[in-house]
């Protein structure tokens, strides 16, 4: 008689546990599942923030590169006003 009750007692204990851990299991894959989520938006955060630098980087390389451009054709043209302007006999003495 004892026996069978601490037979069902076991039993009872291991149904016990088992609902137990059944429901840990649901609470930590919920929360895994929203941790996640979070996760997702702060990467796909960083990669729109770093697609954007190097988006500037480019347009900054661009920029440079097109600024010595202008910068080397107009001391080009200011080199041959001068040598027109000698042969010429005109113009000014800076």
């Amino acid at each position: 008689m004892v026996r069978n009750e601490i037979g069902e007692l076991k039993s009872e204990m291991n149904s016990l546990e088992n609902r137990i851990d059944s429901k840990i299991d649901n609470k930590i894959g919920g929360l895994e599942n929203r941790m996640n989520g979070k996760f997702n938006l702060v990467l796909n955060s960083q990669d729109e923030v770093l697609k954007r630098l190097e988006d500037l980087e480019t347009d900054n390389t661009i920029g440079v590169g097109a600024s010595r451009w202008q910068e080397d054709k107009l001391e080009n043209h200011e080199g041959r006003i001068v040598i027109v302007e000698e042969k010429l006999g005109v113009g000014r003495t800076v």
